[in-house]
């Protein structure tokens, strides 16, 4: 549904960028803003798809191996819960280095100002 969306709104962008209508700057602005929104949203919504899929995987094979090998259903469980925190991680890092306003007050946070500097020129 996501992608239905995102692409609506581009036609729409496109169709409107292409128009010479006056009226239209908050609608343009709007449909700028949706897009912008709609591709972070497709991004991270993949990307945890990929991870959750992954990690479904393990936690299979950890049900699987539970009775015969204990060590190895400990380690599937271990593999399981590391995917899922560092996933949710790299979703966090993602959601927050994808805004360029929120990725210049964390590296300036961090300490990092000579990219930050550069990143506020652009």
């Amino acid at each position: 549904a996501g992608v239905v969306i995102y692409k609506i709104n581009e036609s729409r962008l496109k169709r409107l960028e292409d128009s010479c209508d006056d009226y239209t700057l908050g609608f343009k602005y709007q449909l700028l803003e949706n897009v912008r929104a709609f591709k972070l949203l497709l991004l991270v919504s993949s990307f945890s798809s990929t991870i959750v899929v992954i990690a479904c995987f393990f936690l299979t094979l950890d049900i699987i191996h539970v009775n015969d090998d204990p060590e190895l259903a400990s380690m599937m469980g271990a593999c399981f819960d590391s995917l899922v925190s560092f996933g949710s991680l790299i979703c966090l890092c993602i959601i927050v280095f994808f805004e360029k306003d929120w990725r210049v007050i964390v590296l300036t946070k961090l300490g990092v100002t000579r990219w930050s500097v550069i990143d506020n020129e652009n």
